[in-house]
């Protein structure tokens, strides 16, 4: 049983890292600005030809409807709220969510500062806001942060003004939709792929004895921390003011480690098009039009020009993996050896106390 189960994986290994693949996306988005500001826009993504994704958002300034304005010689602070919807075809709901902003003028620079305070998301399924279960399983209608009273005030008046005019802000958002003023913008993203053998061998190979010898070394530090607390406990009975006292691990500074080790370690460029286990060349044209309905495979197909053209080398580095899975393995380790390493070290740290005393008392007979 346990030759199969290796020759299936040694086969799944030799299939992979022999594949080559390569993927073409096309991200076609619109907007449209009203007075230099953004009120509608939507993205369409296409895979090898297919629609694998469409999201329209659109966005709603409630000042006109509820602003606070605090003013004196020296500046001026506007409150307002504004809101942002957005559709997802299959999700059932639009996700909407509500911003709480301060605009911030300096009367002497002039100086113009916009400041979001706040945020509130909720879901509205027919033009009713719904209540949906948050993250934790329970019911509500809004998750985000709690606004001051006045504020929360305005919040329930302006949800209660758009269900009211639901049909209004649909209407107005299909003219927007169809409007010949949108601004069009296109990307295609070409993904070379190739296997990443290195970083499959150290997934598969290398990364358990990564994550057994963090265990064991961190389990060793919690043994070392004991009999620091030993010598502390003894220093402390003894009157030996210099010497240490007690040290313990520092779990936070384990913690924030690891966070900066799985940062580093991310694909930064293009994330969602970066496949696991490989490396990826990634080219990027930029257009001003719609290129989605164009066939470029078509040799009568019109030839486009791309006003931007940019090159990405993305790939998962074994080293930084390494460093990310150790420190990963320290932070827990870290909790789990700072859960025991205290109640460890507080009875070593009595029983050099204990010690101690007893040696004092035996010095002075």
């Amino acid at each position: 049983m346990h030759k199969v189960c290796l020759f299936f994986i040694f086969s799944f290994l030799l299939i992979f890292v022999s594949c080559e693949t390569t993927r073409e996306y096309v991200k076609t988005t619109k907007q449209l600005y009203e007075n230099d500001a953004l009120v509608h826009e939507e993205y369409t993504v296409f895979e090898n030809g297919a629609a694998v994704e469409h999201v329209a958002k659109s966005y709603h300034d409630f000042s006109d409807k509820f602003f606070v304005l605090y003013s004196d010689e020296a500046k001026k602070l506007q409150y307002s709220i504004s809101e942002k919807s957005e559709k997802k075809p299959g999700l059932g709901y639009d996700e909407v969510e509500f911003s709480l902003i301060e605009t911030y003028l300096n009367e002497k620079s002039k100086q113009l500062k916009t400041t979001v305070l706040g945020k509130k998301n909720m879901r509205m399924v027919n033009g009713k806001f719904v209540y949906f279960k948050n993250d934790s399983g329970k019911t509500v209608r809004s998750t985000g942060d709690l606004f001051p009273s006045d504020f929360e005030k305005a919040f329930d008046e302006i949800t209660a003004y758009i269900e009211e005019h639901y049909n209004d802000f649909d209407d107005a958002d299909n003219k927007i939709v169809a409007s010949s003023e949108n601004r069009v913008e296109s990307e295609k993203i070409t993904v070379r792929s190739v296997p990443n053998k290195p970083y499959i061998l150290y997934q598969f190979a290398g990364k358990p004895f990564v994550i057994a010898g963090a265990t064991a070394w961190n389990l060793l530090k919690c043994a070392g921390y004991a009999c620091i607390n030993f010598i502390g406990g003894y220093n402390a009975a003894t009157g030996n003011v210099d010497g240490l006292i007690w040290m313990i691990p520092s779990w936070s500074a384990s913690k924030e480690k690891a966070a900066e080790a799985r940062e580093a370690n991310k694909v930064t460029v293009y994330p969602e098009y970066h496949i696991p286990f490989t490396n990826n060349h990634i080219t990027v044209e930029k257009y001003n039009q719609d290129i989605s309905a164009v066939s470029l495979a078509d040799e009568d197909a019109e030839i486009i020009t791309p006003i931007e053209v940019h090159e990405f080398d993305t790939s998962m580095s074994v080293e930084r993996s390494a460093a990310a899975d150790a420190a990963s393995t320290a932070a827990l380790a870290g909790l789990i050896g700072t859960a025991v390493t205290i109640p460890v070290s507080g009875l070593s740290w009595v029983g050099g106390a204990a010690v101690g005393v007893y040696g004092e008392v035996m010095a002075n007979k």
